[in-house]
């Protein structure tokens, strides 16, 4: 803005955290064992097709779009792998 020199980029700054602290949160839940499941949903609200996260607890669903997804692959088979290994003892 003017007068304010390095405000766009401190303003940058802040948008770049806050759209990664989503992706962030998210990820830590699943590594805390909190993921209760997952679904694909062709309309969710304002988004459209979503990879849908629901947890145990809030906020209970959180959508991801499909650009996103392939970043969170590694993370849902873990989590399949690990209920597969507790239902299995």
């Amino acid at each position: 803005m003017p007068g304010h020199p390095g405000q766009e980029h401190c303003f940058y700054q802040w948008e770049e955290s806050m759209r990664y602290s989503y992706h962030g949160r998210i990820k830590q839940r699943i590594r805390n064992k909190e993921l209760k499941g997952w679904y694909i949903e062709d309309n969710y609200p304002k988004i459209g097709r979503a990879l849908v996260l629901m947890f145990f607890t809030e906020p209970f669903e959180r959508p991801i779009r499909p650009y996103r997804w392939d970043e969170y692959k590694p993370l849902l088979m873990d989590w399949y792998l690990s209920i597969n290994r507790l239902e299995s003892e």
